[in-house]
């Protein structure tokens, strides 16, 4: 029965932020032309400008995924994605100040130059390795290496599929 109490009161909890962001997506949707998203977040290069416009948003973790879903159906790249996913809840107003409260000023100002610089990098590293095999594999008409999970103790298994 616990169970159920905890889930219903997380559920309530969380829900005015998923709204927020849903709200929020819905507005970037209608008011930011499909066009503007293409191009500035759908190249390559497009991931420095992905993190710094996702770094002044005041979204939680919870509220970014829906804007993230947002600007990736509305074009953006899967680089630009991830990076504006990484940088906008880590340098959220809250964040910050709860940082400058236990940590001082010093670490205050690090914590958005940290979040920036960790969104590139993790926005690069899926433009780099994000799905070059595939791309690749339908180019040349080859097979697609493909890395099935398995167990910790496991070496993962590479299936080839035509």
């Amino acid at each position: 029965m616990d169970f159920f109490i905890n889930f219903i009161t997380l559920f309530v909890e969380s829900a005015p932020f998923l709204l927020a962001g849903m709200l929020i997506a819905g507005l970037i949707h209608q008011l930011v032309p499909k066009k503007w998203v293409e191009s500035t977040l759908g190249k390559r290069n497009s991931v420095v400008t992905a993190a710094f416009i996702g770094a002044p948003l005041p979204l939680c973790s919870c509220s970014v995924i829906p804007v993230a879903m947002g600007i990736r159906r509305s074009g953006a790249s899967k680089a630009s994605t991830a990076s504006f996913l990484v940088s906008t809840p880590e340098t959220g107003v809250d964040s910050v100040g709860i940082t400058y409260a236990l940590m001082g000023p010093v670490m205050a100002i690090a914590r958005p130059i940290a979040a920036i610089a960790s969104a590139i990098v993790a926005g690069s590293l899926i433009a780099v390795f994000g799905s070059r095999e595939v791309t690749k594999a339908i180019i040349e008409d080859a097979p697609v290496k493909k890395v099935v999970a398995t167990r910790a103790h496991q070496k993962p298994q590479v299936l080839l599929i035509k």
